[in-house]
């Protein structure tokens, strides 16, 4: 196993940090997209990051300019697609080691990643991809409709409602996992079932990365 640092310049003047971990002749990367406040160390992408680890990916784990400057990121759209664009120029020169890939972003990462994944597309073609949307956001909707993947939500989400889960739901290849009474972290109330429910959503990770 081995594990280094990729330095990037960001547009928001600040280098960011990725950290690259992998293995001799492993073929195979998963990228996780932070959320705004939600970093990759945190519960559902560390765990996500282990479980496909444990499916043989190589992990990187990305950050965002204004994370690294400490900044508030600035109006949505700008936001997203300078993080995607920065994140994109980190992912570029690792692609041609892999042949699957893996994109896995927490709320504001869901569309980060849907817009690197855009970006990113001729330099992936022939390449295996999947897509995990851990409580996506709105903006998100289209890249799911467009791709599938696997998309965990709660039904306690103030950001992400039934008529967002609906749409979800209809879309080709989407596998949606629900989690009754989960928040916007995929938490409940209760420490212990909180706990059982990020066992889920590993679990479910797991499979949809070994499904052929």
């Amino acid at each position: 196993m081995h594990m280094s640092w990729i330095q990037s310049p960001s547009a928001w003047g600040t280098d960011i940090r990725c950290r690259w971990i992998r293995r001799d002749g492993s073929r195979s990367l998963a990228a996780l997209f932070p959320g705004q406040g939600y970093s990759c160390e945190m519960p559902l992408l560390h765990y996500a990051g282990k479980s496909a680890m444990q499916e043989g990916y190589d992990l990187l784990l990305l950050e965002y300019g204004y994370q690294a400057a400490r900044r508030d990121p600035g109006p949505f759209e700008e936001a997203a697609a300078a993080a995607s664009a920065d994140s994109a120029a980190v992912l570029r020169p690792l692609l041609e080691r892999y042949d699957r890939l893996a994109y896995i972003g927490k709320s504001v990462g869901t569309v980060v990643s849907s817009l690197a994944r855009e970006s990113l597309a001729e330099q992936s073609r022939g390449k295996e991809i999947r897509q995990i949307f851990l409580t996506p956001i709105a903006p998100a909707i289209s890249s799911i409709m467009r791709n599938g993947g696997l998309v965990a939500v709660g039904t306690a989400d103030p950001v992400f409602g039934p008529e967002h889960m609906q749409r979800t739901a209809a879309g080709n290849g989407v596998r949606l996992l629900t989690i009754d009474g989960g928040d916007h972290g995929l938490e409940l109330p209760d420490a212990g079932r909180s706990l059982d429910v990020l066992q889920e959503i590993v679990s479910a990770v797991g499979m949809y990365l070994k499904e052929s």
